[in-house]
């Protein structure tokens, strides 16, 4: 019994410590909040992607260039729902990362934009 106990032990050490450090990691961003203002399009309906649903992406101009960033699904993104094939202009505030080769921004608010005038 002795034999097993000591390797019993160490697996059951590797499990908390797998399990301890994916309960601090829950898959929340990680850095400062930015705001960022620009256009909600459609990842599959307005720039061709193949995917099986609708994905918001926010694109921001600045002079010649266009930035996507993949809204990542949260509450925030739900309530504020697919654009579909609508464009809206708005200000997106979260956390940005990247991941898969694209940058995501994980938000915690999103505000229409009225133009002014």
């Amino acid at each position: 019994m002795k034999k097993f106990a000591v390797p019993m032990l160490a697996v059951a050490i590797a499990v908390v410590g797998l399990v301890s450090f994916a309960v601090a990691d829950c898959g929340e961003p990680h850095g400062d909040e930015v705001t960022l203002e620009g256009q909600v399009i459609c990842a599959k309906c307005s720039l061709g992607e193949e995917r099986e649903e609708c994905q918001n992406v926010l694109v921001v101009k600045k002079d010649d260039d266009k930035s996507h960033y993949y809204i990542k699904k949260n509450a925030v993104n739900s309530d504020f729902g697919d654009v579909c094939m609508k464009k809206v202009d708005v200000k997106v505030t979260g956390v940005v990362e990247e991941a898969d080769e694209k940058m995501w921004i994980a938000p915690s608010k999103i505000e229409k934009v009225t133009a002014e005038g």
